[in-house]
C-alpha cells in the first residue's frame, strides 16, 4: 500500500516546565486515498499538533495550524485565546507556523512558551528512506518500522527488519501465525506470544488457539497458566496460576489446574510467608478466601446464599482524623466451606486444612488421614499430589514440635523432640513418595537426603527434575537451587 500524500511535522518548544530546554518531535502523517490518515513516529506523537485540511489538489494543501494560548500568562487565570494560522502548502516545500506551547505552573499558573510547528510535504520513498536509516543498529525503531510496513503489506521487508533484531516481539510472531514474509509456523508464533503479557498478544493467542484446536478462548491468566503448563513451560505455569475469581469461557480443567498450581505455590511458600496482609501470619488470607469462592462458584451456590469470607468497613480515626480501612477474614466461614469439600473427597481442601490450619483446627490429624487415603487410591496424579501434600504437612508439625522445645521451657523435651523426629521421618518418606509417582517438585524439600544417599548421583538426579521446580521465595526450592549450584561447581 502506498501512502498518496505524506506530511513530516517538526514540533518545537521551549518551556519552565522543560528546564527552559528546547524540546523537539518529529512524526509523520500519512494520508491513505481516501484521505483517512495514521501517525507514525519513532517517540512521542503530539497528536494535537497537526494541520486542519481545507482542500487538497495534485500539488498543493490548504491547510489550517489551530493552537490556543493563556490570555492571562502568570497568573491562576484559565482564561485562554484560540488562534489560527492558515497555509497553503506545496508539495516538496515546507511551511512553518509560529506558535506557543500552553504549559501551568504550579507555582505562578499558566505560562505560554515559544513554539514552532514545521510541516513538510514529502513523498512516501522518502519516509521511507528515513525511516530505513532510522532503523539501523536501533531494534525498537525496527520493529516500530515493521509494525507500520505490515499494514502496508511489505511483508519481506518487515520479516527482515523483525528477525534482524533478535527479538520475539508481537511483530515477529504476527509474522510467523500469518506467512507475512515467511512460512507459516503457529507453533513458533504461539511461543513468541507468550513471551509477552500484553492484549496485543493475548488476541494472537486466541487466534492461534481457535486455528490449531477449534476453541474459541478469551485468554487470560487463567488460560496462560493451562497452556504453559500444556507447552512444558511448568516453571512459568506456577508464576501465574491463579484461582478462578468466575467461570465463564474456562473448561472445567483449566480452572481445576489453576487451582491446583496455586495451591501447591502457595503451600510451599509456607507460614508466615505465605500470608500477603500481615506478619507473623493470621490463621486465614486471600487465597483461602478466593479457594472458598471458587467452591462456592462450581458448587452453583446463588449468591444471594453464599457465605461471606471478607468484608471490610471504614472507622473514624480519633487521633488522625479522617477514617482507616479496616479488613478481616470471616474463618470459620472458610474452614466451613473447605471442610465440606474436604469431606467430598477434595484433595486440595484436604490439604489446605491439613497443612494451613493445622494450628486452628483440633482435628486436622483428620484431614492428613482423608490424604493418605487418597495417595494410597495410587490414582497417579492425585496420589503424587497427596502424598506431596503430606509432606508438607508432616513438616510443618515437625517444625512446629521443634520450636516449642527450643523456645518453650515449659514443655517436655524428649516427647517434642520425639514428634520432631517421627515427622520428619513421615515427611521425608512422603516426599519420596510423591517424588516416585512423578511429581518433581517434591525432589525439592529433600535434596538435602538426596545428596547424602546418592552423593555421585545426586546433580544428576536432581537436575533431572530442576525445570519442573519453580523459585518460590522464602521457600525450601530457595536451598534447593544453592545446593544444586553447589553440587554443579563441583561436577
Amino acid at each position: 500500500m502506498k501512502y498518496p500524500i505524506v506530511l513530516k511535522y517538526n514540533y518545537s518548544y521551549v518551556s519552565s516546565g522543560n528546564y527552559y530546554k528546547k524540546a523537539e518531535w518529529e512524526y509523520y502523517q500519512l494520508f491513505k486515498e481516501d484521505l483517512s490518515f495514521e501517525m507514525f513516529a519513532f517517540g512521542f506523537t503530539p497528536t494535537d499538533k497537526q494541520l486542519t485540511i481545507e482542500s487538497i489538489s495534485d500539488n498543493e494543501i490548504l491547510c489550517n495550524h489551530t493552537f490556543g494560548i493563556y490570555a492571562k500568562t502568570g497568573t491562576f487565570s484559565h482564561d485562554h485565546e484560540v488562534i489560527t494560522n492558515s497555509f497553503v502548502l506545496k508539495k516538496g516545500e515546507m511551511i512553518e507556523s509560529k506558535c506557543y506551547e500552553m504549559y501551568w505552573r504550579y507555582a505562578s499558573g499558566g505560562e505560554n512558551g515559544p513554539a514552532t510547528l514545521r510541516v513538510e510535504w514529502i513523498t512516501y520513498d522518502q519516509f521511507y528512506d528515513e525511516c530505513l536509516e532510522s532503523v539501523k543498529n536501533d531494534s525498537d525503531n525496527a520493529i516500530r518500522f515493521a509494525s507500520h510496513l505490515i499494514k502496508a503489506e511489505e511483508y519481506d521487508t518487515a520479516f527482515g527488519l523483525l528477525e534482524a533484531t533478535g527479538e520475539d516481539s508481537n511483530e515477529l510472531a504476527l509474522c510467523y501465525e500469518m506467512g507475512y514474509g515467511t512460512k507459516i509456523d503457529r507453533h513458533r508464533a504461539l511461543n513468541m506470544y507468550l513471551k509477552r503479557n500484553n492484549p496485543t498478544s493475548a488476541k494472537g493467542i486466541e487466534r492461534i488457539i481457535l486455528k490449531l484446536e477449534g476453541k474459541k478462548i478469551v485468554f487470560d491468566d487463567v488460560e496462560r497458566a493451562a497452556l504453559l503448563e500444556k507447552l512444558g513451560k511448568y516453571k512459568e505455569a506456577y508464576y501465574c496460576a491463579e484461582i478462578p475469581r468466575k467461570l465463564e469461557g474456562h473448561e472445567p480443567e483449566t480452572l481445576r489446574r489453576n487451582v491446583e498450581l496455586t495451591i501447591i505455590r502457595f503451600l510451599t511458600l509456607g507460614r508466615p510467608y505465605n500470608d500477603p496482609m500481615r506478619y507473623p501470619a493470621a490463621e486465614t488470607s486471600h487465597t483461602t478466601r478466593y479457594l472458598a469462592e471458587y467452591y462456592d462458584l462450581i458448587n452453583g451456590v446463588p449468591e444471594n446464599e453464599r457465605k461471606t469470607y471478607y468484608k471490610t468497613w471504614e472507622e473514624r480515626d480519633e487521633y488522625e482524623g479522617g477514617t482507616n480501612t479496616k479488613e478481616r477474614f470471616l474463618v470459620d466461614a472458610i474452614i466451613d466451606t473447605l471442610r465440606a469439600e474436604a469431606e467430598k473427597g477434595d484433595v486440595i481442601a484436604q490439604a489446605v486444612l491439613a497443612v494451613q490450619k493445622h494450628k486452628y483446627i483440633s482435628d486436622h490429624a483428620h484431614f492428613a488421614d482423608l490424604l493418605y487415603e487418597k495417595a494410597e487410591k495410587r490414582d497417579a496424579v492425585q496420589s503424587a499430589m497427596a502424598y506431596y501434600f503430606l509432606g508438607l504437612y508432616h513438616r510443618e508439625i515437625a517444625k512446629n514440635a521443634e520450636d516449642t522445645y527450643k523456645y518453650d521451657y515449659r514443655t517436655n523435651y524428649d516427647e517434642q523432640s520425639r514428634i520432631c523426629k517421627e515427622h520428619s521421618e513421615k515427611s521425608i518418606a512422603c516426599f519420596k513418595a510423591a517424588l516416585s509417582l512423578g511429581f518433581h517438585l517434591a525432589a525439592a524439600p529433600i535434596a538435602k537426603v538426596i545428596a547424602e544417599e546418592e552423593p555421585t548421583r545426586a546433580y544428576e538426579i536432581l537436575k533431572g527434575h530442576e525445570p519442573y521446580i519453580p523459585s518460590i521465595g522464602n521457600s525450601f526450592t530457595d536451598a534447593y537451587y544453592k545446593l544444586l549450584k553447589s553440587l554443579e561447581e563441583n561436577v
